[in-house]
């Protein structure tokens, strides 16, 4: 029977930086099991018909941090292109330059609703320092936003914004999921932006074949270095006898059993406890555990979009997706023939949900129709014979008021009964977070495992994570 050192479950971005710095300390020691035909998890590249396509938009922004910087820069086998941010933010039906300027935001909601905003919102700091007892109140994503961006900011965009993304009541989120999404598309921030003035200028790095060769360089280094990366793997099996630990897996085409020391998880949470958990003793925890879901949906049509930018942003309901990007301006790599569009289309949902029911064509022609009503086309019609969907069930972590519970006797689980698992991982830690944050989290779950860190100070280690915030 095979020997690993180490096992590490998912070979998205954390994963395969965690495999890659194991590797090199102890080359062909490290077993990576990844259930998808490719690897990169939301981070991976798909080619179809002679065109490239990312799972929704993805770039580097170039505020990341030097050292992560540097080392995605390794790793690329080819220069990155150095694109202008040029993205559109759908609001009242006019659209909005992105990231955000003083004048865009002006002409396109207008001076008395931007007025009218800024009203609000001295409303709400007023009645905030009038009223001590709002100190005591009881704080979700609705009641602070209220009182930190006003309530006629609420309801134009972050109330809409949260029931699409997350499907639930605003006021069943907690706070987390505001704090980490501060950004250029919140109406606080745009307030600011008034005053402050400035342009847009910012740009971004952008690989030229897709944001999935980050992981394809990735897995290369872990094939080189002598260690294994299975794809398509399903039926994980973890038995343990005192200090010996197996697993069994299937490649598609037969079964393994290998023994191992220690393993790395950056597949969800509660998928993880549910392969160790054999007497169900936290079933109810890991159902109430949620999360949102994500369908994207690739149209095809022989007409060029009617405005300009690489990406659009619609956080209101009227239209079926939150986001629309456009391969071929983030890379003329993406889609060499010029002849039709593609535009990628993110829906938010969630399993099982209405939107997730809908059959491929039917989805597809609603986002047409959007796409039509949004004024990126005229045309009506797509090329069926090229367009696709892909199913995302468990993207984004839903902060709903029990989350942190469950998170954290999932964890606690783990450390007593198995201390030689270490979650890791935007998923596996239910964290919402960038993909450069992704890899910084793998680089020091493999220095925590090198170093012989337990898994309970390393879980300890991991509340740094969630003070990350998301860049847009």
């Amino acid at each position: 029977m095979r020997h690993y050192s180490y096992v590490v479950l998912g070979a998205g971005l954390s994963g395969l930086t965690t495999a890659r710095e194991l590797s090199r300390a102890k080359p062909g020691e490290v077993l990576v099991l990844e259930r998808e035909d490719q690897p990169g998890g939301l981070c991976r590249t798909i080619t179809r018909q002679g065109a490239r396509y990312d799972l929704g938009s993805h770039r580097i922004h170039p505020s990341i941090p030097d050292n992560i910087a540097r080392y995605l820069c390794d790793l690329s086998r080819t220069k990155w292109l150095i694109n202008p941010r040029d993205g559109k933010l759908r609001l009242r039906r006019q659209y909005i330059g992105y990231p955000i300027n003083s004048l865009g935001f002006l002409k396109g909601l207008g001076l008395l609703e931007s007025a009218a905003c800024a009203l609000s919102l001295s409303w709400a700091r007023l009645k905030s320092t009038l009223s001590p007892a709002s100190a005591n109140l009881c704080w979700n994503y609705e009641t602070y936003l209220k009182r930190y961006a006003g309530a006629r900011a609420y309801r134009l965009f972050y109330e809409p914004y949260a029931r699409k993304v997350w499907g639930c009541e605003p006021s069943q989120i907690t706070t987390e999921a505001v704090k980490k999404r501060i950004s250029m598309t919140c109406p606080l921030e745009i307030l600011r932006a008034i005053f402050r003035g400035g342009g847009n200028g910012h740009k971004y790095y952008y690989p030229p074949n897709g944001i999935g060769s980050l992981a394809d360089a990735l897995s290369s280094e872990v094939c080189d270095s002598g260690s294994t990366l299975v794809m398509r793997v399903a039926d994980i099996r973890i038995q343990v006898e005192g200090s010996a630990r197996w697993i069994t897996y299937s490649d598609g085409t037969s079964r393994h059993t290998v023994s191992f020391d220690k393993l790395v998880t950056t597949i969800p949470l509660d998928d993880a406890t549910a392969l160790l958990d054999q007497g169900n003793a936290l079933q109810s925890i890991r159902q109430a555990m949620r999360w949102g879901g994500l369908r994207v949906a690739y149209v095809h049509v022989r007409q060029q979009p009617l405005i300009t930018g690489e990406t659009s942003y619609f956080p209101e309901l009227e239209y079926i997706f939150g986001r629309v990007s456009i391969p071929r301006r983030f890379s003329p790599a993406m889609q060499p023939d010029d002849t039709f569009t593609s535009f990628v289309c993110e829906i938010p949902c969630t399993e099982h949900d209405a939107v997730w029911q809908l059959s491929p064509g039917e989805l597809g022609d609603r986002c047409l129709a959007d796409l039509v009503k949004a004024g990126l086309l005229t045309c009506p019609q797509n090329l069926p014979g090229r367009d696709f969907v892909v199913n995302l069930p468990k993207v984004y972590p839903l902060y709903d008021l029990t989350w942190s519970d469950t998170v954290k006797r999932q964890l606690e689980y783990l450390n007593a009964q198995y201390p030689f698992v270490y979650a890791s991982g935007r998923a596996g830690l239910f964290l919402h977070c960038n993909l450069d944050h992704s890899v910084r989290i793998g680089l020091e779950a493999a220095r925590a495992v090198l170093d012989g860190v337990s898994s309970r100070d390393w879980h300890r280690h991991t509340n740094a994570f969630r003070e990350l915030k998301l860049r847009d």
